[in-house]
């Protein structure tokens, strides 16, 4: 996991997904968006806080999926619309904020970007992944405080991978002091 994470951290600073998240490289990976290979990021599985309805929650993974399909295609709008509807019927899963967090960040959304893995965050205090993305978007936001709060409660949780995300923070802010 903490290989992966690292991976992400280091595919965000060079802004594309030509380094596979699984380190295999392969077909089908656009470089302009950040969670191309969505395989290697967080699973429902990992992150979702989920409870009740099941047949609401087998509904979201069906817009996810489907999100996760335009995605592949390039179609990220389209995908942020399924990604919406699925956050509609499960909000309770962190996965979805995350994913939907990727898509706007690829389109250089980062306020909205912010917002979805703030909310990833708040369902998964623990997840790694939500913090190192919400650090890097401040980043690149040109807000180095923030981003560096963040960092922050990601070395709490990690020390190898705030290592990584640190260098990410230094190159999109302008910190004097860290």
């Amino acid at each position: 996991m903490k290989a992966r994470v690292v991976c992400l951290i280091l595919t965000a600073q060079l802004g594309c997904s030509s380094l596979a998240l699984d380190g295999a490289g392969g077909p089908g990976q656009d470089p302009r968006f950040l969670g191309q290979d969505l395989s290697a990021s967080p699973s429902s599985e990992d992150m979702s806080g989920a409870t009740g309805d099941g047949s609401a929650r087998a509904a979201a993974r069906e817009h996810r999926e489907l999100a996760d399909r335009f995605v592949r295609s390039g179609m990220v709008n389209e995908a942020i619309d399924e990604y919406l509807q699925a956050i509609d019927l499960d909000p309770f899963d962190g996965a979805q904020y995350f994913r939907l967090g990727l898509a706007y960040q690829s389109q250089q959304r980062f306020e909205e970007a912010a917002l979805s893995y703030e909310e990833a965050v708040r369902l998964q205090p623990t997840s790694i992944w939500a913090h190192a993305a919400l650090s890097i978007v401040y980043a690149k936001a040109g807000n180095p405080e923030a981003a560096l709060s963040v960092y922050r409660d990601v070395r709490a949780l990690d020390r190898e991978t705030a290592r990584g995300l640190l260098a990410v923070i230094l190159k999109y802010g302008s910190l004097d002091e860290v």
